[in-house]
């Protein structure tokens, strides 16, 4: 659920809006010492800094939405539960293959610079082949293979469309939309109309994870 908005541009301020941007940073409790370069990246890199990284723990994640800091809900068990569930058969057959990567909720990825949209997604998949460089520190500026989101009751639509969008215009191949309360998963490619998949059926990875295979039913409590 996204509880609020603070603008913080992502584009050269000028210096009553950078005052105005900083008086929200504090807000969110991010400290006064924060360089501008992390404020303003100035280039693409495999990871770089973020004010994201500097918000201090206060029960609630925050993402860059095209840019404006949201407040993102923590999950309830039953979203934490069906996110674990499904990275847990992912990772075990992406290692077992060795295709690539499962990341959680704590990897910032950076779909988009201007405006800046910064996504914690609930599950993601980057294949073997575009790690290119070794895992550290930061927000990932690469757009995942796959993406998964575990809908929660507080979501808002809107949201969550934009977010799809988001995701396939920076070049995630494959987004799942799995959703608790319907028992189904909705499946985004480019190009193609969206699926819904029913409890009745199984959930793959297509071309994006090769031989991944899983009942849809078996997701949910």
């Amino acid at each position: 659920m996204t509880l609020g908005a603070l603008s913080v541009s992502n584009c050269q301020p000028s210096c009553s809006h950078r005052c105005a941007a900083r008086a929200a940073e504090r807000r969110l409790g991010v400290p006064d010492c924060i360089e501008d370069s992390v404020r303003q990246p100035a280039k693409q890199s495999a990871f770089e800094d973020d004010i994201l990284l500097h918000i201090p723990e206060g029960g609630f994640q925050y993402e860059w939405v095209r840019g404006e800091i949201m407040a993102v809900s923590e999950p309830d068990p039953i979203h934490g539960y069906v996110g674990v569930e499904l990275a847990a058969v992912l990772r075990n057959h992406v290692k077992a293959h060795d295709l690539g990567k499962v990341f959680g909720l704590d990897t910032f990825f950076l779909v988009r610079r201007l405006p800046r949209t910064v996504y914690g997604a609930d599950v993601a998949f980057v294949a073997k082949d575009r790690m290119t460089e070794p895992l550290a520190h930061g927000v990932w500026a690469i757009a995942p293979d796959l993406v998964a989101e575990v809908r929660s009751p507080s979501d808002r639509r809107g949201i969550l469309r934009k977010k799809v969008s988001d995701y396939v215009e920076a070049g995630v191949r494959l987004v799942w939309v799995v959703d608790p309360a319907a028992r189904t998963v909705n499946v985004h490619r480019i190009r193609e109309p969206v699926r819904v998949l029913s409890a009745a059926d199984s959930l793959d990875g297509d071309d994006v994870v090769p031989g991944f295979r899983c009942s849809v039913a078996s997701l949910f409590p």
